[in-house]
C-alpha cells in the first residue's frame, strides 16, 4: 500500500507514465540500447511480444483449463500478472501518445462511442 502523502495525491495515470519512462531509459542505459520510438519501430515490435508474453502468463493464472481439475487461482500471481501487462501497454501508449492527457483525452472518446454503442443494442 502507497503511505506516500505525495503520491497519494498525484494523478496517478500521469505518475505510472513518467515512472514507466525512467524505467525505459533506465533499461535503455543499462543495456546500451537506442531504438527509434516510433510506431513501425523495432522497440514496439519486441514490446507487443513482451505483451503477449505477458498475456500467457496472465493467462495461466486463471482457472480458463476448463478441462482440468479444479484449479486455484492464486490472486497475488494475477495481480502480478496484470501489473507486466499494464508496464509493456504503457510502453506501447508512449510511442502512440503525445502524453497522458492526450492518451485519456482519446480512451474518453472512444469510451463515448462505446456508451453510445450499447445504448443502441450494438
Amino acid at each position: 500500500m502507497v503511505n506516500d502523502e505525495y503520491l497519494l495525491k498525484q494523478d496517478k495515470l500521469d505518475e505510472i507514465w513518467h515512472r514507466n519512462q525512467k524505467l525505459r531509459e533506465m533499461v535503455f542505459e543499462r543495456n546500451e540500447l537506442d531504438y527509434d520510438m516510433d510506431l513501425t519501430s523495432e522497440w514496439v515490435e519486441k514490446n507487443v511480444i513482451a505483451l503477449m508474453s505477458e498475456l500467457g502468463e496472465f493467462a495461466n493464472e486463471t482457472d480458463f483449463k476448463w478441462w482440468k481439475q479444479s484449479a486455484t487461482v492464486d490472486n497475488e500471481e494475477f495481480r502480478e500478472e496484470l501489473i507486466d501487462i499494464l508496464f509493456f501497454w504503457m510502453q506501447l501508449a508512449e510511442v502512440a501518445y503525445d502524453d497522458p492527457q492526450d492518451l485519456f483525452e482519446e480512451y474518453i472518446n472512444k469510451w463515448e462511442v462505446n456508451v453510445e454503442r450499447q445504448e443502441s443494442d450494438y
